[in-house]
């Protein structure tokens, strides 16, 4: 047999072997995938109670300021859920909640009314997933939406999933995230019960200052301005890094123990609403 046929044959074969191992690894590392895939399912999340109802339309600024127009939410402390619960079921006495355990999540209408209910909120990777049954219906909200709430676990929950977008849950003591995740409030922390002078720190991406600074409100339970100033950049601003800043914010003395909103907003000179963000922090005063 010639040598050059016998190299050629050789060649073909060690090219076989060599795809064939290739392939070999290719299923493996598919199959290991899969296997981990499998491995992280969702968790159902135990619920505590649900309640049902109907929720005022001219109320839904009881709700945190990022989650008036959204679907689902949550409400993480027991000031802001009082506040709900009073015009969610008036007359009624407002259930005691361990909000250092337990968080309360809701869906509500927002397009058409319709009777919801929680069915289930499952949990993975740290995103609470909210599963609600709505009757169908061409009703259009006026005075009233429908709203169901549910007590879950706060352990392990770090986003809740709104439609695309993922709404960041403050833990008890723990900094405050936005919610597009360009700043972080390190104090005060949600919760927190506050006086003045009120000192604000944290850090914020570059996008968030304009000339360095960026503007707070702090609000009573009502939403009414209690006192009002600027959160300033303590180092170069003109970056996408995050920045750290600083604040104070003196105000009269509002009703001791009333809850009252920390307000955090982006900069923005353009005046267009598509460019506005916040973050918003429920406290408490002295």
């Amino acid at each position: 047999m010639p040598t050059g046929f016998m190299r050629n044959n050789a060649r073909i074969s060690t090219w076989w072997a060599a795809s064939l191992l290739m392939l070999a690894a290719l299923a493996v590392f598919a199959c290991v995938r899969t296997l981990s895939a499998a491995e992280d399912p969702p968790v159902d999340l135990p619920v505590s109670r649900t309640w049902s109802g109907d929720y005022p339309v001219a109320q839904l600024d009881r709700l945190p300021e990022g989650q008036r127009r959204s679907r689902v939410g949550y409400l993480g402390d027991k000031e802001v859920f009082a506040a709900v619960w009073k015009a969610f079921k008036p007359g009624e006495e407002v259930p005691d909640v361990d909000f250092d355990r337990n968080l309360v999540v809701f869906s509500r209408n927002v397009d058409f009314y319709n009777r919801t209910n929680i069915l289930k909120v499952t949990l993975k990777g740290g995103v609470a997933e909210i599963l609600a049954m709505e009757t169908m219906s061409a009703l259009p909200i006026e005075e009233k939406a429908a709203m169901a709430l549910a007590e879950i676990p706060r352990a392990g929950v770090r986003f809740l999933q709104a439609g695309s977008e993922r709404i960041p849950v403050s833990g008890i003591g723990e900094p405050a995230v936005g919610r597009s995740g360009l700043i972080v409030l390190d104090s005060p922390v949600p919760g927190a019960r506050v006086s003045s002078p009120l000192g604000i720190r944290g850090r914020a991406r570059g996008t968030w200052f304009f000339e360095g600074d960026f503007p707070v409100d702090l609000l009573d339970a009502s939403g009414n301005l209690i006192a009002k100033g600027f959160c300033t950049a303590k180092g170069e601003w003109m970056t996408k890094d995050f920045v750290p800043f600083e604040g104070t914010l003196s105000f009269g003395k509002p009703v001791p123990g009333g809850r009252g909103t920390l307000v955090l907003r982006k900069d923005n000179p353009t005046g267009l609403s598509e460019h506005d963000d916040a973050l918003t922090v429920p406290l408490s005063f002295r």
